[in-house]
């Protein structure tokens, strides 16, 4: 074979050589990239079916789109949603293990933790006040109009050192207002309009369905609202579970998180979260078009959460501060 023909063979062979290696390449690489780079799978929950305890308000939006949107499921957990009548955590459940998490403002969780009654975790955020999600409203005719006029007046508050008194209180004293000096009547949030309207009481605190609603059936109109001066951006109410669950599920509480987080984000969506107040909390369609939602979280930030604790210790309901530290699950 001449020189010529034996370099014109090499090139040939050589070309070819390169191109099926190219070819490999470009089918080896994506696979090894895809081995290189994609997350591990996250370890199944020891427990694949939960029970969370709440009432049932518009803090509850997310869990609501979790399950019906397929978060939970994707995290591989069947959660069973337990009606609450009452404010105050079912301690007595989370202990015996009848419920796995509890929703609940945030006030009890730090009031039971700081006496030490209680041994339990935070272990994901629930809610804070946005502008309008929350307010102090009044009606025609009432002898409270702004809020220079509420001391010495009936004020509607679901409970005394509740969010709701406590929060009502703060603008008060952002005013400059003496807070000891109104009268605090205490009733469910679905009792307010009527109160109102009856004349039973001059002013009350108000959270959403029930503000939207009463706007527009009662007249009322809004004294302040609660997310101002130093109640801005304020933690409402999160998730809790016993110290004892957290250690023991570490896994089921990781995807819960995850799920929760997803569902936090989409609910933002209008499209997505006024189809689920009108179908859990009953409101009409247009109720559900103009309410304002609070600032639904997922991460407990123990900055904001010390927040509630010193409001707390401000309002004179707890003797000392007490840090939220210790009781945010890790």
């Amino acid at each position: 074979m001449s020189s010529s023909k034996g370099k014109e063979l090499f090139e040939r062979v050589e070309k070819r050589t390169g191109a099926v290696l190219a070819a490999v390449l470009l089918l080896v690489t994506p696979l090894s990239a895809c081995s290189a780079f994609s997350e591990p799978e996250s370890p199944a929950p020891e427990k694949a079916k939960i029970t969370v305890a709440a009432l049932p308000t518009i803090d509850l939006a997310p869990l609501w789109l979790a399950q019906e949107g397929g978060h939970f499921e994707a995290e591989g957990l069947q959660v069973n949603l337990k009606p609450l009548n009452s404010a105050q955590p079912p301690y007595d459940d989370m202990n015996t293990g009848k419920v796995d998490i509890v929703l609940s403002s945030y006030v009890p969780f730090i009031l039971s933790s700081s006496t030490r009654t209680q041994n339990i975790k935070l272990v994901a955020d629930g809610s804070s006040t946005d502008k309008y999600s929350s307010a102090v409203v009044t009606v025609p005719g009432s002898p409270v109009q702004r809020v220079l006029d509420l001391p010495g007046k009936r004020v509607a508050v679901v409970g005394t050192n509740t969010i709701a008194q406590l929060l009502t209180r703060s603008v008060m004293v952002d005013h400059g207002l003496d807070d000891d000096k109104v009268e605090w009547v205490e009733m469910r949030l679905e009792d307010v309009a009527a109160a109102l309207t009856e004349k039973r009481v001059d002013a009350a605190y108000l959270s959403e369905p029930f503000l939207t609603q009463a706007l527009l059936s009662s007249r009322a109109s809004v004294v302040a609202g609660l997310s101002t001066g130093s109640s801005v951006d304020f933690p409402l109410t999160g998730y809790a579970a016993t110290n004892d669950w957290v250690t023991g599920n570490p896994n089921t509480l990781a995807a819960f998180r995850r799920a929760m987080a997803a569902a936090s984000r989409d609910i933002v969506d209008r499209s997505k979260f006024e189809p689920i107040v009108v179908n859990h909390l009953k409101v009409s369609t247009d109720a559900a078009a103009l309410m304002s939602l609070p600032t639904f979280g997922a991460v407990v930030n123990p900055q904001r959460l010390q927040r509630v604790s010193d409001l707390l210790q401000t309002m004179q309901v707890t003797a000392e501060r007490f840090d939220v530290n210790p009781i945010i699950a890790r």
